[in-house]
């Protein structure tokens, strides 16, 4: 090897470095972002009502604070913003089955009138009047409903919700 051929392969290492470094210093790895296959990604919830068509039929994991209980099977979850820690447009919760009184608050199980810290996992979907009546099992038409819907859920007509698989306090 003569002297030019070696100052070109110094020339070209040197480079290789220098790229490399500039690569690694900018936020780059050289090991993929990768922990162990079962890490999931936390949805916002401000994302699922910013674009529910994008998260639509997605099975998702969402963690928030339940802000409001609905229905002996659903609540909300609020968003997070407001200028003081309030939380902002609230997502509909649906679960499969009734939840019950909890025996003692202390106790890791969920239930009605809590309002804790959750992490949730489930389906969004996008649902009309008549689908949310019947995952709710609830007649929006009757007496009684009419009377005590504080949510006004008879005037629901389409929007996004979180059909639940599983929940528990965090």
């Amino acid at each position: 090897m003569n002297s030019r051929s070696l100052v070109i392969v110094v020339i070209l290492a040197f480079f290789i470095v220098l790229i490399g470094w500039a690569f690694l210093s900018l936020g780059g790895s050289s090991k993929p972002n990768v922990t162990s296959g079962t890490t999931k990604t936390l949805i916002d919830v401000a994302d699922i009502l910013g674009d529910p068509i994008v998260y639509n039929g997605l099975n998702v994991e969402v963690e928030s604070q339940v802000s409001e209980w609905v229905t002996k099977k659903s609540f909300k979850v609020s968003t997070p913003g407001g200028a003081f820690g309030g939380g902002g447009q609230p997502l509909f919760v649906i679960g499969k089955n009734q939840f019950s009184i909890p025996a003692d608050s202390s106790s890791s199980e969920f239930g009605i009138g809590e309002k804790v810290r959750v992490h949730l996992k489930g389906r969004v979907a996008i649902i009309n009047k008549d689908q949310l009546q019947k995952y709710l099992g609830e007649n929006f038409d009757s007496d009684i409903f009419k009377a005590f819907d504080g949510n006004h859920l008879d005037g629901w007509t389409l929007g996004p919700v979180l059909l639940l698989d599983s929940v528990r306090k965090i």
